[in-house]
């Protein structure tokens, strides 16, 4: 099969490799020359793809079978408008799987799929580009993601956060690409998933532990009366019989 990967960085690239390592033909998309040469010794189809030209795709990417599109909205000057741009370069026949972020919910407690979304965050309004772009889709809501020397500890360490009692909600990389490997096997659904271990321990015991296995400073957290949010990832399991297998 045929893969382009809009966003080959930290979660993007791994992916890329694995699906080679498979024996897939594996398009990918850059910022930089430096990149650029990155990934084409790896062995991907390497071009650039910054966000902000609206026509940027070859043309010789554009009848793929999969497109994941996994660039972060950060790096775009209007994140919904490029989206719809990208994804109309490419064949109707091309089944979509867009990574998007559990932060578009709108509520706290237990957050499952059919919990209120903030309709115009960035990457709510993105989503709503691929709902509406008549491809077959599958859209991946990613809690906080950890891996490699990747953790959110390093940048909490030795700081004063609040909401210490709230729980963390937070994926490894290595599942990520698992379970979008598991879309790509299953085809696109039309549907919305929440990507998200299943364990919540507090972000006080959490992150004081982390640090104690980095050997940094731990945070100090303070305590609010905010109730945080619960991301339920269950659905996703049970759909496709899915297990979640690296620890948080």
């Amino acid at each position: 099969m045929k893969y382009v990967i809009i966003g080959c960085g930290w979660l993007g690239l791994p992916l890329a490799v694995e699906l080679l390592r498979k024996g897939h033909e594996v398009a990918g998309s850059v910022r930089s020359e430096e990149k650029l040469r990155e990934l084409k010794n790896k062995g991907v189809d390497a071009f650039l793809y910054d966000g902000f030209e609206i026509e940027s795709v070859p043309v010789r990417f554009r009848n793929t079978d999969v497109l994941i599109v996994n660039f972060p909205p950060s790096k775009s000057v209007d994140y919904a408008i490029q989206i719809h741009s990208l994804l109309k370069q490419f064949s109707q026949n091309t089944s979509v799987v867009f990574t998007s972020s559990t932060g578009v919910y709108a509520g706290f407690g237990s957050i499952d799929e059919e919990s209120p979304v903030l309709e115009e965050h960035p990457v709510r309004r993105a989503e709503t580009e691929v709902e509406n772009s008549g491809l077959n889709y599958t859209i991946l809501r990613l809690a906080g993601l950890i891996g490699g020397e990747r953790h959110p500890v390093k940048y909490l360490s030795g700081k004063v956060s609040d909401n210490g009692q709230q729980c963390v909600n937070l994926v490894h990389r290595e599942d990520v690409i698992r379970a979008i490997e598991r879309v790509i096997s299953a085809k696109a659904t039309g549907k919305i998933f929440n990507i998200c271990f299943p364990n919540h321990p507090s972000r006080l015991e959490y992150y004081t532990a982390k640090a104690i296995e980095f050997g940094i400073d731990p945070p100090l957290f303070e305590t609010s009366e905010t109730e945080g949010k619960r991301v339920d990832g269950k659905l996703f399991s049970r759909e496709h019989c899915f297990d979640y297998l690296t620890s948080i």
